[in-house]
């Protein structure tokens, strides 16, 4: 068992020290259900509320919907539980759930893996808790990755299956006298036909799912690779070298997202901008890149999706940046609002690498 995926019974009591330390046993396991309940209701919406929760930003809370679900999940296993007085609480409880969230291992699980490493903007941004957040949202994305492109194993699939249909009905000897069919017997041979089939349709099933997936995987590292020994640019229709330098960043980390097609994206993104010219050395500010990118190409990046300042500070930059005329006006407000310094410097490849995962929950929520 990686650490990704912490067993929840085994570390809440000890994560849930920090807000209770004298909580007996019923008031824990209330939380846990809660924590529980809420990670078999979570979708976009919620994983957004709990980032906000977990991260606390600037007075950048969920909106009120979404904290009422939060609320509800732990009123309805503790009817005492006091909103008011349970600010920290509920920061923790936030945590819990989203690495309970970590370890589903599914759709759900990589958009709160990605959310928590978007939101960290590569650990400017600090978190007050009891678990490290993003070592484990990070840890995930690794294992997931590695997970999602393992090549499938079919023998499981293709195993004779053996099916003892009809033992009730023996056959008669030779010269014995045939009795009247029992209808019962026939009703009975039915429904195990009826199972046998399910059985084998359902193998089947899976086997295709199983391909359709693989092949899927294949075609994304087949798009990449050709990405890759191109050396040119999709969206600008140019050579990597013509690049202005402070735009590779967010042009390799959308065209590398485009050619991404199952979650929670590829494990080699890093290596992959490096070899296509990025420079681990080079640090730029977030503000830095966005201006260096062209207001055109940026426009098509934004679209209609309106971006969180929590989980996607870059597409919110560069919203706010097209909103002016000018390359400074825009700066001080959207530092103000996303809490991330704006001469906070980022290695090159760290911030292709942000983009690119800001891209994939765009393209996948």
């Amino acid at each position: 068992m990686t650490e990704s995926t912490l067993n929840l019974t085994d570390n809440f009591p000890i994560w849930y020290r920090e807000v209770s330390i004298e909580a007996d046993e019923t008031l824990r396991s209330a939380r846990l259900e809660g924590v529980k309940q809420l990670t078999v209701e979570a979708d976009r919406d919620l994983i957004e509320g709990l980032v906000r929760i977990a991260f606390s930003v600037n007075r950048q809370e969920p909106t009120q919907a979404v904290l009422d679900r939060i609320h509800k999940s732990f009123k309805d296993t503790d009817p005492t539980f006091d909103v008011a007085t349970s600010t920290r609480e509920i920061q923790v409880l936030a945590g819990a759930t989203l690495v309970n969230l970590f370890a589903g291992s599914n759709h759900m699980g990589d958009i709160a893996a990605l959310s928590v490493s978007t939101a960290s903007v590569d650990i400017a941004r600090k978190l007050d808790l009891p678990m490290d957040l993003i070592s484990l949202a990070d840890l995930t994305l690794n294992n997931r990755s590695v997970d999602t492109r393992e090549r499938p194993d079919l023998s499981e699939f293709s195993k004779t299956s053996t099916f003892k249909i009809g033992d009730g009905l023996a056959p008669k000897a030779e010269g014995e006298e045939e009795e009247p069919v029992d209808k019962s017997h026939l009703l009975d041979l039915a429904k195990e036909m009826r199972a046998a089939l399910r059985s084998v349709s359902t193998r089947q099933t899976d086997t295709v799912k199983a391909l359709a997936q693989f092949i899927k995987v294949q075609d994304e590292e087949l798009q990449v690779l050709w990405w890759f020994l191109g050396g040119r640019s999709i969206d600008l229709d140019c050579d990597f070298d013509a690049i202005p330098s402070a735009a590779k960043p967010l042009i390799f980390g959308k065209e590398l997202a485009d050619e991404t097609y199952v979650l929670p994206g590829l494990r080699t993104v890093r290596p992959l901008m490096a070899r296509a010219g990025l420079e681990d050395k080079k640090t730029l500010s977030i503000p830095d890149a966005i201006n260096g990118a062209d207001p055109t190409w940026l426009k098509r990046i934004v679209g209609e999706k309106s971006p969180s300042t929590i989980t996607q500070p870059l597409h919110f930059a560069i919203e706010r940046r097209l909103e002016v005329e000018d390359e400074k006006s825009w700066i001080e407000a959207w530092a103000a609002m996303t809490g991330i310094k704006a001469k906070q410097k980022l290695g090159s490849l760290a911030l292709a690498e942000l983009f690119y995962r800001e891209q994939l929950l765009r393209q996948f929520t």
